[in-house]
């Protein structure tokens, strides 16, 4: 059995990892890396047989001993942040003699958008892991229905109101992130998914049906405003503010057809749809 760490495991994709991983019996043990100032949340949020290790990303030492004795570390770390942490971090890891690395990919292939910001710091950690010759995974999953569909990301359900980016015929790949952490689970310790891109897509929908199962759910008409990819980037680039300008690009990947994995795993499970999410989530 393998020992598991994973950066980022309090919140987001991350909680759903841990849990994941702490009921499998492939792993012998779990830890969560947490910030010390963020170790309560992280120890509050963890499953019973889940450890808690504190450092600071800035701490090489500190981050050298919460890695002793790890076999795989699975970065969670927020996209938008991760950066220079996530870097320490793999340096650390090859230190540390890690076996494995699976870095805050959990999206879309950021080879296809390099130019944009957001994907800057993911291409980069890739190049690390390439430079320290670790094993890795890079996951693609597409969009994650159950946090991408909420108001910040365009789609205002509660108001019945729709921002999009394009014109929402791209199809788009979405998947729940209790099944992205169920497909590592399945995967990680494969030999096969070494040093390779592996992709899992719960469901396939354009933005225009993802609306129109809104508006069946709701039983009402949504406001649909359109924004052209090139003004939407350049507004948001206009605010001065990072993290608009990562949430449009992300928007201009969708609307530009870079949010459809290729070749999408077989899975061992079904994974659920976006209108089973739609059903079970939304409100009429």
């Amino acid at each position: 059995m393998s020992s598991v760490l994973v950066a980022g495991g309090s919140g987001g994709l991350g909680a759903f990892l841990v849990k994941a991983l702490s009921e499998s019996p492939k792993f012998s043990t779990v830890k969560i890396l947490a910030r010390p100032d963020n170790s309560h949340k992280a120890a509050k949020a963890a499953p019973a047989r889940v450890e808690i290790v504190r450092a600071e990303y800035t701490d090489h030492a500190g981050l050298l001993k919460a890695l002793h004795g790890v076999d795989i570390v699975i970065s969670a770390l927020n996209g938008i942040a991760a950066g220079d942490p996530q870097i320490a971090l793999i340096k650390a890891a090859k230190e540390a003699n890690v076996k494995k690395f699976v870095p805050t990919e959990f999206g879309v292939d950021p080879s296809r958008q390099a130019s944009f910001s957001f994907y800057a710091d993911k291409l980069k950690a890739q190049q690390a892991l390439r430079d320290a010759s670790l094993a890795y995974t890079l996951y693609g999953t597409g969009l994650f229905p159950d946090t991408d569909l909420a108001a910040w990301f365009g789609f205002d359900i509660e108001n019945n109101k729709i921002t999009l980016v394009g014109d929402g015929n791209q199809p788009i790949s979405w998947t729940l992130r209790e099944d992205v952490a169920r497909f590592v689970v399945d995967t990680v310790l494969e030999e096969s998914s070494n040093n390779k891109v592996v992709n899992i897509e719960g469901d396939v929908k354009t933005a225009n049906e993802v609306v129109a199962l809104l508006e069946k759910k709701k039983g009402v008409k949504f406001d649909v405003i359109r924004k052209d990819p090139d003004q939407a980037l350049a507004e948001a680039k206009a605010t001065g503010n990072p993290g608009i300008v990562a949430v449009t690009e992300i928007q201009v990947g969708y609307a530009t057809g870079f949010a459809k994995v290729s070749n999408p795993s077989e899975l061992s499970f079904k994974p659920k749809s976006v209108e089973a999410w739609v059903n079970e989530n939304v409100r009429a």
